[in-house]
């Protein structure tokens, strides 16, 4: 599996679900996601304090255990899902963030990275 570089763009208030495939990078094929968790950090980033480390402050947390990210068991989907009232009333436009699997057996596997942007609304 390699890891996936991925960049969000949320428009504010408003929902959105996004998937991806977690699949054996030899053979495309799903990999069993039953019995795994997820989480997601997104951190203070680029227009922010990004020191290159991605050391800013947490801004949000998504996980299998509070609902921000669903895991598809057999077919290999990662969903995130991000909330209107997560993005309505912000500070920040732009985060980094890390997407971690955890299997059964405690080993933590980076899954995705990249940025998440909040786009500005017009209307």
């Amino acid at each position: 599996m390699t890891r996936n570089t991925t960049h969000f763009e949320l428009t504010p208030g408003t929902d959105e679900t996004q998937s991806f495939l977690y699949a054996d990078s030899s053979t495309g094929l799903p990999i069993d996601l039953t019995g795994y968790t997820a989480k997601m950090v997104l951190k203070e980033g680029m227009n922010d304090n990004y020191d290159g480390y991605w050391n800013g402050d947490i801004l949000l947390s998504l996980t299998t255990e509070n609902g921000g990210i669903t895991l598809g068991g057999t077919n290999g989907l990662v969903s995130v899902n991000f909330t209107a009232a997560q993005t309505e009333a912000t500070l920040w436009n732009r985060a980094v963030y890390t997407l971690l699997l955890v299997t059964p057996q405690a080993k933590t596997i980076l899954f995705m990275s990249g940025f998440v942007t909040l786009l500005p609304v017009t209307t």
